[in-house]
Formats: structure tokens, C-alpha cells, sequence
């Protein structure tokens, strides 16, 4: 399992200078996370590219759709107080915190396209490539996976909201 930033995702979806990467990252790991806020930043950069005309509203749509496919239900909120402390000691944004927050809580790397954000957090953050996992264990990411299902389960049951 990773956790990947919006611009991996994107790049996965439309032809960008990360794509050949991003399919060999796909291709590496498919159990993909992300957290909440990757819905809305896609939708940003589908909308420019509409606008930009590189492709039409109903292939947006559709690009859009498989991209969701990949995250799926993997979207999660993250602790404000934790994208806070973050954002505060990194100076990086509250969105790029987000990402970071959520691979902190599952214990596994975020890709991203972001060298900043690389650099904010050298033990977390890996740049996409087909290298960018390193070692891992699977048996860390399932059980990273299962106290996240069972912690998104109790937020949804409890009707919090984070």
C-alpha cells in the first residue's frame, strides 16, 4: 500500500512527464489511499484541461471515473491537529500535510511529484518512479491497512467528521 498525492493520480490518468513512472508504480502497487481532499484537486486539474482544450468535458468525465476507480473508497480524513503540526513544522501546505498525515497514520510512503515536499519530509515522501516503494514489508501495509479501514469504520459509525 502507498499513499499517492492528486498529481501521481493525474499524471497516471492523462499524459504528463510522470505518466511512464506513475504506470510503473501502478504497475508495482495498485493498493492505492489518498486522502479526502484528492477528489477536489483532480477535479482542478480536469477542469483545466477542459478549459485549456487538450480534452472534452464528456473524456474529462470519463477520465475522471478511472481515476476514482484506482482510489476508490481509499479516500481518508486525516486528523486536523496532525496536518497542523505538519504544516507548521515544514512549512509545506495544508493540502501536501494531508498526504503526509495519512501516510504517517498507515505507516507507508506517499508518492508524489513534489521534490519540495520530498525534501520536507525525506522519511516519508518518495518522488514517483518505479523505484519509489524501496522495501517494504506486506505484512506492515496489511495491518497499516486494516487499522485504517477500522478507524475510517468507527469515524463512520460515530458520525465524526475529521
Amino acid at each position: 500500500m502507498i499513499v499517492v498525492d492528486t498529481n501521481v493520480v493525474a499524471d497516471l490518468r492523462t499524459p504528463g512527464n510522470y505518466t511512464p513512472s506513475a504506470e510503473s508504480l501502478l504497475a508495482a502497487d495498485t493498493d492505492w489511499a489518498a486522502p479526502r481532499l484528492w477528489r477536489s484537486e483532480l477535479d482542478d486539474v480536469v477542469a483545466a484541461c477542459v478549459r485549456n482544450q487538450p480534452i472534452e468535458a464528456a473524456d474529462a468525465t470519463v477520465l475522471r471515473q478511472r481515476a476514482a476507480a484506482l482510489i476508490g473508497t481509499e479516500a481518508s480524513d486525516v486528523e486536523t491537529m496532525d496536518v497542523l503540526r505538519l504544516a507548521k513544522g515544514s512549512g509545506c501546505s495544508g493540502y501536501d500535510c494531508e498526504c503526509i498525515a495519512l501516510a504517517d497514520f498507515l505507516d507507508v510512503k506517499l508518492v508524489t511529484t513534489d521534490a519540495e515536499l520530498v525534501r520536507a519530509f525525506p522519511a516519508r515522501a518518495r518522488l514517483v518512479s518505479a523505484d519509489a516503494l524501496g522495501a517494504g514489508g506486506g505484512a506492515r501495509h496489511r495491518a497499516s491497512r486494516c487499522a485504517w479501514r477500522a478507524r475510517n469504520q468507527t469515524l463512520k459509525s460515530d458520525g465524526q467528521k475529521r
